[in-house]
């Protein structure tokens, strides 16, 4: 229910409606005599009094009971009535259906405790203390992924902080070479559209090329790869899924590989799987390092699901 309500407050942000005046509810207090929020009449307030609000703010010929759908009582019925009743149905504590409130902080709440509030109307006076609700984290989503307001890390901490540091740079690499096999590689991490991409390119004397790239993702969640090999006369394009908690170099668990040319006999997949698994793990490998050489001391390649490759070896 809460979650249709909060669907509801939205939506009606983007309604066109009418305005109905009325002489105010006159009363010592102002819900002498009335129900309110009841604005069918029938009694109950609930999701058929919203439905009929809405309908009547939109000019359709409906009945409703004007006393009962002023909830700001401020004298006419508009789109703040119909917000309020949604809020109120939705249980903020901090709201009074047809009373004129002022709010008053009386202890503040954070990120994680609710706090108090005075509310006085301001057209009977009628005073209540109410809870309120704690304010919520607000992350940083772009620097330094933490809290605004007390400092917690975002889940995505480690994955705003890296991408943030890969921003600061033209390329953030590793180059090496293989002199026994003649390879020479390189592996990469970049930040691309506010993603991070773990590149490795590899090349030997006569022309071959491998390229392989895994976008890593925020909160251990499931990485995909994809992959373009040039070798001996063929090229192959591959893709596929790599899950950080399975992966597994030794066992090719974790690791799922579709070969995406057609042509190749069905044996080739399991020597294209074993490359799938070797590149990725130096691309783990590789942004392991860079993580660790990046001066961002809190996070590392555990912080993506990934066992340490230098824990394990």
């Amino acid at each position: 229910m809460k979650k249709i309500l909060a669907f509801l407050l939205c939506a009606v942000m983007t309604l066109s409606v009418c305005v109905v005046a009325f002489p105010a509810h006159a009363a010592d207090n102002c819900t002498d005599g009335i129900t309110p929020g009841d604005v069918n009449g029938d009694g109950s307030v609930g999701m058929k009094d919203i439905i009929i609000l809405i309908r009547s703010l939109s000019d359709y010929p409906v009945t409703i009971n004007e006393a009962n759908s002023d909830t700001l009582h401020d004298g006419k019925i508009d789109m703040k009535d119909l917000i309020q009743l949604i809020k109120a149905l939705a249980g903020w504590k901090e709201v009074r259906l047809c009373h004129w409130d002022t709010k008053e902080e009386t202890v503040a709440a954070d990120c994680l405790n609710g706090g108090k509030a005075k509310l006085t109307c301001k057209v009977c006076g009628d005073s209540v203390e109410v809870d309120t609700r704690p304010l919520g984290h607000n992350f940083d989503t772009k620097v330094t992924g933490k809290c605004t307001r007390c400092d917690e890390k975002s889940p995505d901490y480690a994955y705003i902080v890296y991408r943030h540091y890969l921003l600061g740079y033209q390329r953030v690499y590793i180059e090496g070479t293989d002199a026994e096999n003649d390879i020479s590689y390189t592996i990469e991490n970049m930040e691309v559209e506010n993603k991070i991409l773990a590149l490795v390119v590899m090349e030997d004397s006569v022309g071959s090329r491998i390229t392989f790239t895994i976008q890593l993702e925020a909160r251990k969640a499931q990485c995909g790869f994809f992959s373009y090999v040039s070798a001996d006369d063929m090229e192959v394009y591959m893709e596929g899924t790599l899950d950080p908690a399975k992966f597994d170099f030794e066992t090719q668990k974790g690791i799922t590989v579709s070969l995406t040319d057609p042509v190749l006999p069905a044996e080739y997949k399991s020597d294209f799987t074993e490359l799938a698994v070797s590149l990725a793990y130096l691309a783990i490998a590789g942004t392991e390092q860079m993580i660790s050489e990046s001066g961002i001391d809190d996070i590392s390649i555990e912080d993506f699901g990934f066992e340490s490759v230098t824990a394990a070896g």
